[in-house]
């Protein structure tokens, strides 16, 4: 799965390590997820994860910018027409829409236009799940031989 993470959703991963973004961070250090990026959405990142407030090591953060940059996929994001409340996001849209990203997460959903792939962190874990449990499940039933969909007497 490819998805595009706003800076809140990283910034509130790692503030709150048992929050729900900090579960899709941890879905994409460990290579579950492919998280999406152009250059905007890396220099935004490293500007606000080092920002004084949040006190974050400066060497995690250095850190944190090489893994996206190397395990991430970078997109070459072409300017989209359209109208967004908030201008600073359009560089995560560009990249979701270019990049044709599964899903876009947001801490700020009402800053996008409304469509079913940009989702909140939360929405996005419990898709996340249901469709992993499914996967899991299919091949639970493939491994005793027993189709998918029936269960077994």
């Amino acid at each position: 799965m490819r998805i595009v993470l706003d800076t809140n959703v990283v910034v509130s991963a790692l503030i709150n390590p048992n929050g729900v973004p900090s579960q899709i961070l941890c879905l994409v250090l460990n290579g579950q997820i492919i998280l999406l990026y152009d250059n905007r959405i890396l220099s935004e990142y490293s500007a606000v994860l080092q920002r004084p407030e949040f006190n974050f090591p400066r060497t995690a953060v250095h850190d944190f910018i090489g893994y996206v940059s190397q395990a991430g996929e970078f997109i070459l994001a072409e300017p989209l027409s359209l109208n967004l409340i908030d201008e600073t996001d359009r560089k995560f849209y560009e990249t979701y829409r270019i990049g044709q990203a599964d899903y876009l997460v947001t801490g700020n959903i009402r800053h996008f236009p409304k469509e079913k792939r940009i989702l909140t962190p939360r929405e996005y874990l419990n898709h996340y799940c249901h469709n992993d449990s499914q996967a899991k499940n299919k091949k639970f039933w493939l491994s005793l031989g027993q189709p998918s969909k029936s269960k077994p007497n």
